[in-house]
């Protein structure tokens, strides 16, 4: 495999810790490899995240199932009434909604 093969991708940006948790823990259900790159700065409790967000990256070969179980994950949190603006698109969803 090549160098490329390896890199990810970023998918989405979270400003909330525990909305990021409550996503990590869907896409761990269905299977998805991802990371999550937290700033150093907000783990040491030098800055809020409201100000340093919490990114989401997928592998690119992987990049259209992760936009579905986003957009899956967005509509179970619109139908129980916690839609949240604390989730920021990166370009990975919204250029399609652009459309």
């Amino acid at each position: 495999m090549t160098e490329q093969e390896y890199e990810f991708v970023e998918l989405v940006r979270v400003y909330n810790q525990t909305e990021a948790d409550l996503l990590a823990a869907f896409l761990e259900d269905d299977g998805l490899e991802f990371q999550m790159q937290r700033s150093a700065r907000t783990l040491a409790g030098l800055y809020p995240a409201t100000e340093s967000p919490i990114i989401f990256r997928v592998y690119p070969e992987e990049m259209e199932r992760a936009k579905e179980l986003l957009e899956a994950y967005r509509s179970m949190e619109a139908q129980q009434g916690d839609e949240s603006e604390d989730i920021e698109d990166t370009g990975a969803v919204s250029e399609e909604e652009g459309s």
